[in-house]
């Protein structure tokens, strides 16, 4: 990656297991664009924790991974013991990528940025003491918002962001939550994550059309759901709202997981099923073109940290119907932008969903509020933070 000159002398070691890889291309994006932001700035190598017992059993990908900046990414297999050793993760994480964070070092790097409290951030930590340098951490939600609830991982996050120089959370209600846990506000800092511009767009491209080809949707009005098909998206809820809806409505699912059985079987009792669509995990052009069709970005879920989907859909001009949860409140923060609900009950997502549909949105106002978070003046916060701790 070529990289701006005199911005800030070092190098910056990454550390993240939340990154996109072959088995996972879409997983953790928004850390492999803050880095790919950041070598344009000084030299970032990354060390990404892959767990052996994922790679043995994951299913292969819809679609491949091709990144910038691959050549200086490590890639070491860590192993846990399942059931009971979740809590020694970190401790285990960090013996078995000890040798390829040494071979880092060839790099020189100053600073050590660990991605997820847990049990990213606790090897890091360990490692970082090692070898003298300092830690920033950065927080990304389900790490305070769930694991934080587990009294015997909180104490082992607690103690690891005690150590740290920086704790960086990317909405400020999580790092609200830092603090609450003991930790001082004077070293807390909010960086949001940013957002692809260059990918998302709203104009449209040549392939858009065959990309969102569906004669199961047809001319219907397309609310789109983007995300893991998992319990804490709460897309049960979701369903039940839809039924609700006029028969003009199509609801698409962007995004695979545990429940997808489950939620297409609830579809169909919902007499429904004709106007969902499930399409598993998307390529990032893929899901920018359904955006640009989609009508609203619907989200439902009971927990969020920052949810990087709304500034992708506001930068392709799709307006957002959301819970007030976690860090949405900060993003939609003018009703301009979207429809902020007072809970996710399934009779307040139908009501939000028809009021947004019978709004006129102006469009040059979603897409700046977007252009606002490009990854580029998100890498140049995170400097500032690096110049602080160095």
């Amino acid at each position: 990656m070529m990289q701006e000159q005199g911005h800030f002398q070092g190098a910056v070691l990454f550390y993240a297991s939340l990154y996109p890889g072959t088995w996972n291309p879409v997983h953790g994006l928004f850390v492999y664009e803050l880095r790919k932001a950041l070598c344009r700035i000084c030299p970032v190598p990354a060390i990404v924790p892959e767990n052996g017992w994922r790679r043995l059993f994951a299913s292969p990908a819809p679609f491949s991974f091709s990144a910038e900046g691959e050549e200086d990414v490590s890639r070491p297999t860590f192993w846990t013991v399942p059931r009971i050793g979740a809590q020694w993760a970190g401790l285990l994480m960090a013996l078995f990528t000890r040798s390829s964070f040494r071979r880092s070092l060839a790099a020189k790097p100053c600073i050590v940025h660990a991605h997820y409290a847990f049990p990213e951030a606790e090897a890091a930590a360990k490692l970082a003491a090692e070898t003298g340098l300092p830690l920033v951490v950065t927080v990304h939600g389900s790490d305070i918002n769930l694991l934080g609830t587990c009294p015997a991982r909180r104490k082992r996050i607690v103690r690891t962001l005690e150590r740290a120089d920086a704790v960086v959370g990317v909405s400020k209600a999580l790092c609200e939550r830092v603090c609450a846990m003991g930790i001082d506000r004077a070293k807390v800092s909010h960086v949001p994550n940013g957002v692809d511009l260059g990918c998302f767009q709203p104009v449209p491209e040549e392939r858009d059309t065959q990309r969102v080809e569906s004669e199961q949707i047809g001319s219907r009005k397309v609310l789109l759901a983007v995300g893991r098909l998992e319990s804490v998206k709460a897309y049960d809820r979701l369903l039940q709202a839809f039924a609700m809806l006029d028969d003009d409505c199509a609801l698409v699912f962007a995004g695979d997981g545990s429940l997808r059985s489950s939620l297409q079987q609830q579809a169909g009792l919902l007499g429904v099923k004709e106007r969902v669509l499930f399409l598993g995990a998307l390529s990032r052009d893929d899901l920018a073109a359904w955006y640009r069709k989609a009508s609203l970005l619907v989200i439902s879920s009971h927990s969020e940290g920052w949810p990087t989907i709304i500034y992708e859909a506001l930068a392709c001009n799709t307006p957002v119907v959301a819970p007030d949860v976690g860090g949405i409140r900060e993003i939609l923060h003018s009703p301009e932008l979207g429809v902020l609900l007072t809970d996710n009950a399934p009779l307040k997502l139908a009501e939000g969903i028809r009021g947004a549909l019978a709004t006129c949105w102006r469009m040059d106002v979603l897409r700046n509020e977007a252009e606002r978070n490009s990854w580029d003046s998100i890498a140049r916060q995170y400097v500032e933070i690096y110049r602080k701790v160095v």
